[in-house]
């Protein structure tokens, strides 16, 4: 028997996790990782790109929080390319 589970909410709100940092990579194998994410918080992580946001946007259709408070180096141009994403995945369900 497999068991296989997915996290749906997680909370990364310093650039140092347990004694490891956060960073684009990380971001992107989470979304490879967990498509069902739902709701992350990002706050204060300076370091992350649009990488990671677009990455989410990519990976996780499913999600509907993004917390990203001082999360500087994100452009707007990433925002709305995962907002986009996110509206179209809404249209072909409803």
């Amino acid at each position: 028997m497999f068991v296989t589970f997915c996290v749906v909410s997680l909370s990364v709100s310093q650039t140092v996790c347990c004694g490891w940092q956060v960073t684009d990579e990380g971001i992107c194998a989470l979304s490879r990782g967990c498509p069902d994410l739902k709701s992350l918080i990002l706050s204060g992580v300076h370091e992350l790109t649009d990488r990671s946001i677009i990455a989410l946007a990519n990976g996780c259709p499913h999600i509907e929080e993004l917390y990203m408070s001082g999360c500087s180096m994100i452009t707007r141009a990433a925002i709305r390319y995962l907002v986009v994403s996110v509206a179209v995945l809404l249209s072909h369900l409803g």
